[in-house]
């Protein structure tokens, strides 16, 4: 028995004595065991000494007492208390379950029943033994129940569906495939954390439609009907052996009135045109138990969009409140105050905490579809969705309450959540789970459900107040008082310009757009008002602001979901209050993409710098887990990311975060990132239909893409287009696929997949606009060049405004090896020794040629007029090509600041000339963000704006290039 003592947790050595008002009947049960025991290989535990807290006799009796079902099933069968130790000090739950053992198909029924029966018994004493091990055996717990359940669940439905197949044949479909019984856990089996006693909830399905292909054919359905009967007797029914699993099937469609047995498509059916608000936080836990691989990856893939939803949809948080709600009055009104699960603060809401985040935020991040509650939370940790604060206090409350909600079902193996009332239970439940005594267990208890109370009034039911809680602003929102009265009041929450603010409220109930809502949507945004301006009054808001607002307000009506999420979260009507206190900018590219709304959840979208390792990350995220053959969510995923990271760039800008150069740099890594990914999933895609082009050694030609203008700079503005050129290693040949290729063929193929990725309008917009014109001999050219090709034609044929543009140009994406010979190809060309004066009039022409083609305006155009963007490009390109031979470093740089900074360190510009050049060029940059912001591409500003920084160029571009063009 020396094994027996190694293996016991802490918790059970130092175990204190039975309290007294368990000794007599645990020591009864002690006794009936030691008699039951007599003289098999069981009787030697009562033969070991040693001593009374250690010994086996201390350890049965505390088991005993705890346990009156585990005393009964030893007095039965005392053969199992050799297999006790099993399980014990570690945590692979595995052991606590055993295989079973082999099952003769040729066994009659009762003695198949029989025999699963004696497995479970066997396996819930030990589990019993294990709980008592303390709070680290609580997950162990709940695997090995679980465990269990699946197990005897693979059984009977092995055996049902041999009995059915010997005389009825197999089950096919249309085309002659088997069909399998795909068996759906729910609830706490489909997390696997399955309390002790607990009903398992099943639903059955079958793939397709058809019959069986015996001699006595009959119809899937009426197979898998009749499957199903017989699972759900080989488990549920009790017989002299007991039950093994209590099953409940009532979470099938349309509940017990529904059929037993659905198919794939009728499920699909249901969920699409009669599932109800709760059922998608029950399917939250579904998962797939028995049947083939494909069966269970198709039955996920169903629910998948039922459930989790590409967008945010608030509304689950008024669904699940009204769950709760219902739930809590079926509560006070059968006195469940002390139910564990479905009393106040108890272990349903927990669930529904992390339910209803999974809920919201699972259809973007598909890590969050995990079913288990002690998982789910910590990823809701990591991802920052509730406080480390709030996941340790939900997680030892979930402990605790899951701890005591299976010490009370252990006791006698019945499906009970209701804490005992009388003082023997009591003490008996207290010491099962290492209490001094009762009222530490319920103080405990209370604490725990207190603070679960607390969490999920913030979580669910939300910090915000209600219109009550904005005065007499409820009224003006309302209409119920208007003109004068609505000013005063407003004048009096602190709203600056009242008689204005008043006049927009009343012209809102008065909007076609406002009149054209659902009752739903207008009443949801009847709640939002109030709150809308009670915060537009704390934050000091202007008229301008409050405008902006009700324009916001209108882009999002068609998605009054987004209502929702500003009445449920008070931290994210701040910031759209700050936000559109930024100015129009903002607000516009809110109107302009409503979904957007949902980065106001971020309470550090104000006050981050973002970076190129934040966005690489977020985009990572995003694509995690999804479905590349699904290319519309994957491309719509590419655009929301995009539109989320331009979003936070656009609000850290105007909020004075990020410098204008800082600015682009972000703008251009957002667009690398895409272009990298376009590229690699472009590539997977042509693999698997044409192969890959090898070369004549047999590796994979190499290709690469090169960024010129404002990419290749990483001077990229908020509507910058993509100026791209695309090469391939030279050489000829196939695609070594099934539908082969030739080599140039192919790679313009997948250069068409890469703009196709980057340029095809969605429902969510299109990522930029591509431009190939630069590629040699331009339109007429071929969309992909040869590096060979590349080269002899910028060495031979390139006119100069093409070696200006290569100035800018950088490799973006593909493989190392030939960007490198690229960029080196690159620096020999820019490095050539020039006819200075035939550059300079080269220069002037196609500068005068690009003025001329700008059609003329009163405002002074930021990149095209004299003093603009384009001549202080043009000064720098010829400084630099003039120079490059001299001082090759020149061309290592491609950002304007750089060049000139280059230039003056050269000695080619005077220091002071090139700091001022610089700063003038900060100054267009700038005016040229905001314009782009207001959706003005063009960049049209008022002269005064811009005077200094084009005195500054236009007198630059005259030195150098010659006053008639400036």
């Amino acid at each position: 028995m020396t094994s027996i003592l190694q293996t016991l947790p802490p918790a059970w050595r130092q175990a204190g004595e039975v309290p007294p008002l368990l000794q007599a009947e645990g020591h009864r049960a002690l006794e009936a065991l030691r008699t039951a025991a007599g003289s098999g290989e069981s009787s030697a535990i009562f033969a070991a000494k040693g001593e009374p807290a250690a010994a086996p006799q201390a350890v049965l009796a505390r088991l005993l007492a705890c346990s009156p079902f585990v005393a009964s099933t030893l007095t039965r069968s005392p053969a199992l208390l050799i297999d006790l130790p099993l399980g014990l000090g570690t945590s692979d739950p595995s052991p606590l379950v055993p295989e079973p053992p082999a099952f003769d198909p040729g066994l009659s029924e009762a003695a198949f029943m029989a025999a699963l029966r004696a497995y479970r018994q066997r396996v819930m004493v030990q589990i019993v033994f294990a709980a008592l091990g303390g709070e680290d055996s609580l997950a162990d717990v709940l695997s090995a129940t679980s465990r269990l359940a699946d197990i005897c669940l693979r059984i009977a439905v092995q055996r049902a569906q041999a009995q059915l197949s010997a005389r009825h044949g197999q089950p096919r479909d249309g085309d002659g495939r088997v069909q399998h019984l795909i068996t759906l856990a729910m609830g706490k089996l489909g997390g696997e954390e399955l309390n002790f006693s607990s009903d398992i909830d099943l639903i059955f399905l079958f793939r397709e439609r058809g019959s069986t292909d015996g001699a006595r054919s009959i119809s899937n359905e009426e197979y898998f009907a009749r499957v199903t009967q017989r699972v759900v007797r080989y488990l549920d029914q009790r017989t002299a052996d007991g039950f093994v699993f209590r099953v409940d099937t009532r979470l099938r469609p349309f509940g017990a009135s529904g059929a037993p047995v659905h198919s794939l498509a009728a499920l699909e059916d249901y969920l699409h045109q009669h599932a109800r608000a709760w059922e998608r936080y029950a399917y939250v836990r579904a998962r797939p138990v028995t049947g083939g691989a494909q069966d269970r990856v198709a039955v996920l893939e169903l629910l998948r969009p039922f459930v989790f939803r590409r967008y945010l949809d608030y509304s689950v948080l008024a669904s699940v409140r009204d769950i709760r709600e219902r739930i809590a009055a079926q509560s006070h009104r059968q006195d469940r105050t002390e139910d564990l699960k479905l009393g106040p603060g108890g272990i349903r809401e927990i669930e529904f905490i992390v339910q209803t985040f999974q809920v919201l935020y699972g259809g973007r991040d598909r890590a969050l579809r995990r079913p288990g509650v002690l998982a789910a939370l910590v990823l809701l940790e990591e991802r920052e969705l509730l406080s480390e604060a709030s996941t340790r206090k939900l997680r030892e409350a979930y402990v605790l309450l899951r701890r005591v909600e299976n010490a009370v079902q252990m006791t006698r193996d019945e499906q009970r959540h209701v804490l005992p009332d009388r003082d023997e239970e009591r003490a008996r439940l207290a010491y099962h789970l290492a209490f001094d005594d009762w009222p530490a267990l319920s103080g405990a208890l209370n604490a725990a459900r207190s603070c679960v109370v607390l969490e999920f009034a913030a979580a669910v039911v939300g910090g915000g107040s209600g219109p009550e809680a904005a005065g007499d602003l409820s009224a003006v929102a309302s209409g119920r008082v208007e003109g004068d009265e609505a000013a005063a009041r407003l004048a009096d929450a602190g709203l600056a310009g009242a008689d204005e603010v008043a006049g927009l409220v009343a012209s809102l109930r008065e909007a076609t757009w406002y009149r054209r809502l659902t009752q739903a949507a207008r009443e949801r945004l009847d709640a939002l008002m109030p709150r809308l301006l009670a915060e537009a009054a704390r934050a000091r808001a202007d008229v301008a602001t409050v405008q902006q607002l009700l324009t916001v307000l209108e882009a999002i009506g068609g998605r009054s979901v987004y209502f929702v999420l500003l009445i449920e979260n008070p931290h994210a009507l701040t910031q759209l209050v700050k936000v559109c206190q930024l100015g129009p900018v903002v607000a516009t590219h809110l109107v302009h993409t409503p979904a957007l709304i949902d980065e106001l959840l971020d309470p550090a979208l104000l006050l981050a710098e973002p970076t190129e390792a934040d966005l690489a990350e977020e985009l990572a995220r995003r694509l995690d887990g999804l479905d590349m053959s699904d290319e519309e969510s994957w491309l719509d995923a590419l655009r929301a990311f995009q539109r989320g990271a331009v979003f936070q760039i656009a609000v850290s800008d105007l909020s004075g975060v990020l410098s204008v150069s800082r600015v682009s740099d972000l703008l251009s890594a957002v667009a690398e990132l895409l272009l990298e990914r376009a590229l690699s999933t472009a590539r997977q895609q042509l693999a698997r239909r044409y192969g890959v082009v090898r070369n004549a050694e047999g590796r994979e030609m190499r290709f690469c893409v090169l960024g010129y203008g404002k990419l290749g700079g990483r001077e990229l503005g908020y509507s910058s287009d993509l100026d791209l050129v695309f090469l391939h290693e030279d050489g000829t040949g196939q695609s070594d696929g099934e539908h082969p290729l030739e080599a140039q063929v192919y790679f313009i193929r997948l250069a068409q997949r890469i703009i196709h990725v980057l340029s095809t309008q969605t429902g969510a917009g299109v990522l930029y606009q591509v431009d190939t014109r630069l590629r040699p001999s331009g339109n007429s050219g071929l969309l992909v060049t040869s590096f060979g090709a590349f080269a002899t034609y910028q060495k031979n044929e390139a006119w100069t405004w093409e070696h200006q543009a290569l100035l800018r140009a950088r490799t973006v994406a593909g493989d190392a090896p030939l960007r490198e010979r690229a960029e080196t190809l690159r620096s020999e060309l820019l490095c050539r020794t020039r006819d200075v004066s035939a550059l300079r009039s080269d220069v002037a022409s196609m500068r005068e040629r690009m003025r001329s083609a700008r059609p003329a305006s009163e405002a002074f155009d930021v990149k095209g007029d004299p003093g603009g963007l384009v001549d202080l490009e043009f000064l720098v390109q010829f400084l630099v090509l003039a120079h490059g031979h001299e001082h090759p470093g020149l061309v290592a740089v491609r950002e304007n600041v750089s060049q000139l900074r280059a230039l003056a360190a050269a000695g080619i510009l005077a220091s002071a000339r090139a700091e001022a050049l610089a700063d003038a060029y900060y100054a267009l940059r700038a005016l040229a963000h905001r314009a782009s912001l207001r959706g003005d591409e063009r960049a049209l500003v008022p002269v005064q704006e811009a005077e200094p920084a084009r005195t500054v160029i236009q007198a630059a571009f005259s030195d150098w290039i010659g006053s008639a063009f400036a």
